[in-house]
């Protein structure tokens, strides 16, 4: 974790061993064990270059990694025991400039097998320096496009790849030995194995990686990677394994049971990487399993893989349990479970103080929707729009709810549990009657009516059409977001579950992007005159009897999954960031005949925190990347435990001292800092 202390990275801390020993004394807070990878071992070090890096290698004896920055055109030599820069790379050229600036076409860096040479491309010719002197030797090779990899073979044969084409060349004599033709793209990569005497190489917007015998030529394997745009290829220590690295990915084969042939191999794939973060190129440790990964925006990131070899006991998220990005996260009110599910579908239930997984509900596109207000329920849909109601007892099946004709939007219970409100893509909004608890194998709603979920054309959503609910806390009212969360519409709830009498809250535009503020959740008031819906970066308060706008505040984080009022001061709201002070809003004066214009104001300047009472739940600081409580910090997150997103919404989930979180592995992690 580069320069974090080792007790801000216990939480996360790759060896299981070691960890579990320290967990106690230095989180003595923490009731769980939170969970640690089991396919991946975490982060070994993070190297932070000034600008941006394009590549880098290992030398022989895997002390240093040779990087090269594109800003400033120079290759800097790290030691990776300690991620301190030991020297650059500075010779002078005849005519007095430094070689390294007039070097604008640099495409990659390899060391001789011996150590004693520094190699890497430029335009069509490669530089060689002698170590330690530093002695520069320029070759220029006769070819008519420019040189894109370089890479020692031992005897005095070097690989140099141009265009589509791999040439075999004889250091000493300066004679092509071998021409190698098979890629019909542009060669991005190519690798070594002495032990097998092969040559693997890579090319971009193909998903093959070709495995060449230097000495006779010939083509001898393809290993089918299923992702195109290979940037980097490199085989580990004892060529066991072979890291491919895309745009936001890192495929490891397995060489370690190989037959004669190597196709067919097993293959796992790191999927860790932010948005803003892209792989550039890949390379193992020639001394151990750890390996380097160039990041865009000047991040070295160095893995230990040796966890496929052992993978770590005890995790929280098992084996057989999700194996896709987790897009739905939801937490029971009493804290005794809490549910997850995949993007394929799959859902699991948890134990809400230990993380243990209790059961799962394997069935391929099902969505997880809502908890009852009891907890003694648990909706789920199908892709048909049928609903299944789970006894969270037993987890058997309580009752299905057949009415709608296509997927489930959203789903919300009254807070006496007697009804049950549903929102389907295909236009209706259906009301069921659960105060019959007698066993029904199949149930249609008891009332149903439409509603305007389609977006207007003018929103650009990208296709994607949400909406959500929220019952009044009296369950009198009912509110539903309409028009892609463009708009609120409210109903009156009749005592059998009927809606008359609507009225619409119109969101705010947003001149800057075009398009209306969409509402993602929405939540009542305690005394239900009010509605605050947070959205994709805002959060917006309304009047419901006035219909008005009160304030819309921008640029807030996140979107808020477990928002409510604190009962004993309504005028503040606990979110997953914190308790903040919203009490201004209800000092507005008397309406008038003119339109009330509502306050626009940004998260920073216009919401404030407690400077009284503190929340009692933990609060995340999404700046540092940490959990707090009570303001002070508990643990910092490594930037790769941070947790996913799906459409917006974190999948985070703050109930009290626990917190659940869900990531792009398939991974769940809960900390409980309750009890102590």
């Amino acid at each position: 974790m580069g320069n974090v202390s080792p007790k801000d990275s216990l939480l996360f801390y790759p060896y299981e061993d070691f960890r579990l020993k320290l967990l106690k004394k230095n989180f003595p807070r923490l009731l769980n064990k939170p969970a640690t990878e089991y396919k991946m071992k975490d982060i070994a070090l993070n190297l932070h270059p000034q600008s941006q890096v394009l590549t880098c290698a290992y030398s022989p004896d895997g002390r240093f990694l040779a990087s090269y920055s594109k800003s400033d055109k120079k290759i800097s030599i790290w030691d990776i025991h300690n991620g301190t820069k030991t020297d650059q790379l500075q010779t002078r050229a005849p005519d007095g400039f430094t070689i390294l600036h007039r070097l604008l076409n640099l495409q990659g860096l390899t060391f001789s097998p011996d150590g004693t040479q520094l190699a890497t491309t430029n335009g069509k010719s490669f530089l060689t320096w002698a170590l330690p002197s530093l002695e520069e030797h320029k070759y220029r090779i006769n070819t008519p496009d420019t040189i894109s990899c370089v890479k020692f073979l031992g005897d005095g044969l070097i690989a140099f790849s141009s265009s589509n084409i791999i040439t075999i060349w004889r250091e000493e004599t300066a004679e092509n030995v071998h021409i190698l033709r098979g890629h019909k793209e542009d060669i991005t990569s190519l690798e070594s194995l002495p032990k097998h005497q092969w040559l693997a190489s890579a090319s971009q917007n193909e998903s093959f990686i070709r495995l060449w015998d230097p000495n006779s030529g010939l083509e001898l394997y393809t290993l089918n990677s299923h992702n195109p745009g290979i940037r980097s290829i490199s085989f580990s220590f004892d060529e066991t394994k072979l890291a491919s690295g895309y745009k936001d990915s890192i495929e490891i084969w397995d060489f370690e049971n190989m037959g004669p042939d190597p196709q067919g191999l097993n293959m796992r794939r790191i999927e860790y990487f932010e948005d803003s973060k892209h792989v550039e190129s890949v390379v193992f440790s020639p001394k151990d399993l750890s390996l380097a990964s160039v990041l865009t925006g000047g991040l070295i990131r160095i893995w230990d893989t040796c966890a496929f070899r052992h993978e770590v006991k005890g995790s929280v998220t098992q084996i057989n349990r999700h194996t896709c990005a987790i897009q739905c996260l939801r937490f029971s009110h009493n804290g005794e479970f809490f549910a997850t599910a995949d993007r394929d579908g799959n859902i699991c239930i948890w134990d809400g103080k230990t993380g243990d997984c209790k059961i799962s509900i394997e069935s391929k596109g099902c969505e997880l929707h809502s908890i009852s207000p009891d907890d003694q329920s648990l909706v789920t849909s199908s892709t048909d729009g049928v609903m299944a109601i789970w006894n969270t007892g037993n987890w058997l099946l309580r009752r299905k709810l057949i009415g709608h004709q296509d997927k489930i939007l959203c789903v919300e219970f009254s807070p006496d549990r007697r009804h049950m409100a549903s929102a389907s893509h295909d236009g209706t909004i259906g009301i069921w009657d659960l105060l019959n608890e007698y066993d029904i194998a199949e149930t249609k709603p008891a009332h149903q009516i439409k509603a305007e979920f389609e977006r207007s054309n003018a929103f650009d959503r990208k296709g994607i059409i949400r909406a959500c609910m929220a019952f009044s806390p009296d369950g009198t009212q009912l509110a539903c977001s309409v028009r892609g969360g463009a708009a609120i519409q409210i109903w009156n709830v009749k005592p059998d579950g009927s809606l008359d009498a609507s009225q619409q809250l119109h969101s705010a535009y947003d001149a800057f992007n075009e398009r209306p503020f969409f509402s993602e959740r929405i939540f009542f008031s305690q005394d239900a005159n009010f509605i605050i819906a947070s959205g994709d970066g805002h959060l917006s308060i309304w009047r419901i009897e006035s219909k008005k706008l009160l304030i819309l505040i921008r640029h807030v984080p996140m979107i808020f999954q477990s928002l409510r009022w604190d009962a004993r001061d309504p005028g503040y709201i606990f979110t997953e960031l914190g308790r903040f002070f919203i009490g201004y809003v209800f000092d507005t004066k008397a309406e008038t005949s003119k339109p009330m214009r509502y306050n626009d104001g940004y998260w920073t300047d216009m919401v404030k925190t407690s400077s009284g009472r503190q929340s009692e739940s933990c609060t995340l600081n999404w700046r540092e990347l940490e959990i707090c409580c009570k303001g002070k910090p508990l643990a910092k997150f490594p930037s790769s435990y941070f947790p996913s997103h799906w459409h917006g919404i974190w999948m985070l989930w703050i109930r009290k001292k626990r917190i659940a979180m869900g990531y792009k592995s398939g991974h769940v992690m809960l900390l409980n800092f309750e009890g102590r």
